[in-house]
């Protein structure tokens, strides 16, 4: 019978030093079955950015709503459509009443205006004669105090402080070419004007009303 003789302390630490440095990593692979490493095995803050392969992390591995706008480059993420318009908002509080303004100060007083040019002197005689049954006045007179018929067509008309030359004319009642007036300052028979209407023939006639203005 062959006999083996026990191995030394120094030989056995040597064999089990040289059976980990050639089989570590094969023990290793029997020991742990694939899929077996899981969040218990890792120490927490242990995996790296390195240890994750490029598009490795996916939308199903990202927990919803957990990224922020911070995490994307600017320009990545599209602005929204505008929202719809919101309800307006509730009437807010009265305002407190404020101070009251400062009086302004009086406007200065205006100056007064001339006085206006004094109009021309009206004239001192004129009437409106009508020549009808009776020689009389019509409507408007001043300055003359009476008129008579001499004669057919021929009249007098009295008043006081006659100045000359007189406008006689026929008066607007009359029909357009009915006849002409004529005047005599020099008339003797008249203590003031005297005064001849003719037709459009150049005979005195009864028929013709004129006017009269003495400056």
């Amino acid at each position: 019978m062959i006999r083996f003789s026990r191995p030394s302390p120094a030989t056995l630490i040597a064999s089990v030093a040289l059976f980990v440095a050639l089989g570590g990593t094969g023990y290793a692979a029997i020991v742990l079955p694939a899929n077996s490493v899981g969040s218990r095995q890792i120490k927490n803050g242990q995996v790296k950015t390195a240890d994750l392969a490029n598009s490795s992390v996916t939308s199903i591995k990202v927990k919803d709503f957990s990224l922020l706008s911070k995490d994307f480059k600017p320009g990545q993420l599209v602005a929204g459509a505008p929202g719809a318009t919101g309800a307006p908002g509730a009437t807010g509080l009265k305002g407190d009443k404020g101070d009251p303004g400062t009086n302004g100060t009086n406007g200065t007083n205006g100056t007064n205006g001339t006085n206006g040019t004094t109009g021309p002197a009206g004239p001192s005689h004129f009437a409106e004669v009508t020549t009808e049954t009776t020689p009389e006045f019509r409507y408007n007179s001043a300055g003359f105090t009476s008129v008579s018929r001499r004669s057919t067509g021929h009249y007098c008309l009295d008043g006081l402080g006659f100045s000359f030359p007189a406008v006689v004319s026929p008066s607007a009642r009359n029909s357009v070419g009915l006849g002409f007036v004529v005047f005599d300052p020099l008339d003797s028979s008249c203590a003031g004007v005297g005064v001849f209407t003719y037709d459009k023939s150049g005979v005195l006639v009864n028929s013709l009303d004129f006017d009269i203005v003495v400056p």
